[in-house]
């Protein structure tokens, strides 16, 4: 499952990763730093996918250097674009307002600046073949199969574009994507799954960013929705635990020994958030919303 490379390849190459990782992140910071509000999908979240990028392909012996570069430049820029709507629902005396990410339209896009970049770099370097046609497809593979779907039987995210075919940087980026719950425990997967809601509920967000007033009746709404959000966090790692060894399928034996590994902490989100929740539902309101992540 090697991909096409060049056995040598020129000094500059490794430059070229660094140059495009830098572009990448210039534009995810300028287009959704604190002005856009996105407590998510933002630089903290792509260099977490990056690390986790990086370990899951150092991890594969059969891994080379092209290969692993090629890795961290895809996870890079694999969320460059969020697009969204705004959807409302009235439910009973409150709007509830929640940002729904144009998802498939994002990664597509995405994909096509990442690839649009690298022809740019060949441009500016007298339109020399920096980066093959098959590098440049391996970099949009790897962004399409991180395109997300709900698993409603296992309460989990899913990337139906994962499949036993996919490349060792498709499989790598789309593990490390979601991989939170498995490789890192609940401490950052909590992390993650909070700053999530906070950028889902715009409601909330910019209620105690406001200071709107806050009735009881208004507290309790927002509240039902942060437990119910906690809860839904363990059954997420009880989801991708579930699904973890059909998604190494395509792997070699030793390739799935050398990954399973990695994603030992499974046990420890799912009981992590278990704990959490329940603390979490004997808290003030303004102590839980301290604990998700608010700074109003």
């Amino acid at each position: 499952m090697s991909i096409e490379g060049r056995e040598k390849y020129p000094i500059t190459f490794d430059r070229l990763i660094e140059a495009g990782i830098t572009e990448a992140f210039r534009r995810i910071s300028e287009r959704y730093g604190l002005a856009e509000g996105l407590d998510y999908h933002n630089a903290w979240h792509t260099k977490n996918v990056i690390r986790r990028t990086k370990t899951i392909l150092k991890a594969i012996a059969s891994t080379d250097q092209k290969t692993a570069r090629l890795g961290e430049l895809t996870a890079a820029w694999h969320d460059v674009v969020q697009n969204f709507n705004t959807e409302e629902e009235t439910i009973g005396l409150f709007t509830k307002k929640m940002r729904k990410r144009s998802v498939v339209e994002n990664e597509e896009t995405s994909a096509e600046e990442a690839c649009d970049y690298l022809d740019a770099l060949s441009k500016e370097n007298g339109n020399a073949i920096l980066f093959s046609d098959t590098d440049r497809e391996v970099v949009r593979r790897g962004i399409h199969v991180t395109i997300p779907d709900f698993h409603p039987e296992q309460g989990t995210v899913i990337q139906p574009n994962l499949t036993h075919e996919s490349d060792l940087v498709a499989r790598a980026v789309a593990l490390a994507d979601i991989g939170a719950a498995g490789m890192d425990g609940p401490d950052i997967f909590g992390q993650e799954g909070d700053a999530l809601f906070r950028e889902e509920n715009i409601d909330i967000s910019d209620a105690l960013r406001n200071q709107e007033y806050m009735s009881p009746s208004r507290k309790e709404f927002f509240r039902g929705r942060m437990i119910e959000w906690s809860e839904g966090q363990e059954q997420f790692a009880a989801g991708r635990k579930a699904l973890f060894d059909a998604e190494l399928q395509g792997l070699s034996k030793e390739e799935q020994e050398a990954v399973r590994p990695l994603f030992s902490k499974f046990d420890e989100s799912i009981q992590g958030m278990r704990e959490k929740t329940e603390r979490r539902k004997e808290m003030p309101f303004d102590e839980l919303v301290r604990d998700f992540g608010y700074t109003k």
